[in-house]
């Protein structure tokens, strides 16, 4: 399989997306479309001899949860991904992937919700996902909470939850302000959530000025 991605390598991607990526696993410089369409394309053997060996390269590390992704042992092969995130990328492309989790949310929070008090990129995997897929009327407050409880401070977890609450304010405003008041949202994350939700035509003028005036108030204590 390796031979196969090489025939994707880009230097001139290689160079852009190691400035943006950091990661332990050495890259090729390959973009993520290109991945994808690998693992729609490979054939269940192939996807099996795939898996049965540890990725070595960043992008075979993308293409191994992307297949995973594909799973109907959708919760097995999420948990069999988690070791190999050691970045922002491997994390959010390939969590954001695995879409029939949704058709599993209750199965997932009773297996994964213990990963709130994992390493920082199981917690940020934890958010992304719920992000991803709990944003729901039954499942929001759910969610809410529990990026909270994982949002231990570190600059990726701070980040994933900072986008999932400002990403939750557009349907679920008062809930959203309900947790911002209440105290419980650590302050640069409190801030990231107010600058996204600012940046974002989809939240409206009036709860922007809102955000402003929570933002200065909390300032004042």
């Amino acid at each position: 399989m390796i031979e196969v991605l090489r025939e994707f390598a880009d230097q001139e991607y290689l160079r852009f997306n190691s400035r943006l990526v950091h990661s332990a696993y050495p890259m090729m410089g390959i973009r993520i479309p290109d991945i994808r369409k690998l693992a729609v394309k490979m054939t269940k053997a192939e996807q099996e001899d795939f898996l049965s060996n540890p990725p070595v390269w960043y992008e075979e590390v993308l293409l191994f949860g992307l297949v995973l992704s594909r799973s109907e042992q959708v919760l097995d092969g999420f948990g069999k991904y988690l070791p190999y995130i050691d970045n922002w990328a491997t994390c959010d492309t390939v969590v954001l992937s695995f879409k029939k989790i949704q058709k599993h949310r209750n199965e997932f929070l009773a297996r994964f919700a213990s990963l709130a008090e994992g390493t920082e990129f199981e917690r940020r995997a934890l958010v992304v996902a719920l992000l991803g897929f709990f944003l729901t009327e039954e499942h929001v407050d759910e969610a809410i909470d529990l990026a909270l409880k994982a949002d231990d401070g570190r600059y990726y977890v701070s980040m994933a939850t900072a986008w999932l609450l400002a990403t939750a304010l557009i349907k679920f405003p008062s809930r959203v302000t309900a947790a911002l008041e209440s105290g419980r949202v650590r302050e640069e994350t409190f801030k990231r959530t107010v600058r996204k939700a600012i940046e974002s035509y989809r939240v409206t003028p009036d709860m922007k000025l809102r955000l402003r005036q929570m933002q200065a108030l909390s300032r004042k204590k």
